[in-house]
């Protein structure tokens, strides 16, 4: 994949399509290369780096546009694809994905921007990534977020609870694209969206078929990634920087109750829930996301 700063083009034959490079126009955009792979990253606003992980795998940072722009004001916020997702290259070889390697490649690149110690906010499986960032590295976070990350299941676990949501269940039962796309939006979200956040979303979703994502899907598709994600899950890391787990009230992927029995095993760590937000708090409500992301990365 041969990705220039304007998009890439995805597919053979009649089926090639080219996919823009993303649009929002507030970050700086370029190439970081590290690790074999050219990282695409974007970076908004003035202050202490906060390093953005977005969730998947499959999706990519645009995940965080336009509503975590509300935290430029007081924190140099990094965006970028994890290796294979949407602007970033694949590696050479097919198979060489997974979490720790996704943790290995933010120390690459944090490396790689020159910075000199930063915050990391993880969504999702970001979370996951952030967790054992902070893990392998421990002196390297100053203070780590995690967003929506289902902490306490197994894999099996995670499939069994999320299957058994009757919005799940009526997903798969949909007779239409359009109904199952407005099942898909109650889903992850509690709220309507606002257009803007709604097209960066739709975006998103859009480029989850692509042929270039379908490869990155099938190489997280192996045993060593459920077993990195088992064992991450089966026993808390021994982090003790200080740390926030924030999560929706109405999160179908989470269960509040392994979550807090999970991170009570941490020194240093706050949960915050929010009443009104499903998968997507700082979508959801995002003022108060952002005040609360904050306040806690300025204390």
């Amino acid at each position: 994949m041969n990705a220039s700063k304007s998009g890439f083009w995805d597919g053979e034959g009649p089926e090639r399509r080219f996919w823009p490079a993303c649009d929002y126009p507030a970050p700086e955009k370029r190439f970081v290369e590290t690790n074999g792979i050219r990282f695409w990253v974007e970076t908004e606003g003035q202050g202490p780096p906060l390093v953005l992980i977005h969730g998947g795998p499959g999706i990519d940072h645009r995940v965080f546009h336009p509503d975590m722009s509300l935290l430029a004001q007081h924190h140099k916020l990094i965006y970028y694809d994890l290796r294979g997702h949407y602007m970033s290259s694949e590696p050479d070889d097919p198979n060489a994905y997974g979490l720790e390697q996704d943790a290995r490649d933010l120390e690459a690149l944090c490396r790689a921007l020159g910075l000199e110690s930063w915050d990391v906010l993880g969504f999702s499986y970001g979370g996951a990534v952030a967790l054992k960032y902070a893990s392998l590295f421990p002196k390297q976070v100053r203070r780590l977020i995690v967003c929506s990350t289902p902490v306490g299941m197994t894999i099996e676990e995670f499939q069994q609870h999320s299957r058994a949501h009757p919005l799940s269940q009526a997903i798969a039962q949909a007779r239409t694209p359009e109904e199952r796309r407005e099942l898909f939006w109650r889903l992850y979200f509690h709220k309507p969206l606002r257009p803007e956040s709604l097209r960066y979303q739709e975006l998103v979703q859009q480029a989850y078929d692509t042929r270039k994502n379908q490869l990155v899907l099938a190489g997280y598709r192996d045993e060593k990634l459920k077993n990195e994600w088992n064992l991450l899950m089966q026993a808390p890391p021994q982090i003790e920087l200080p740390a926030l787990f924030i999560f929706g009230r109405h999160d179908y992927l989470i269960s509040l109750e392994r979550a807090q029995r999970w991170i009570a095993h941490l020194k240093q760590a706050e949960i915050a829930i929010f009443d009104e937000s499903s998968h997507h708090p700082f979508i959801d409500e995002p003022e108060a996301f952002a005040r609360l992301v904050s306040a806690f990365l300025r204390a």
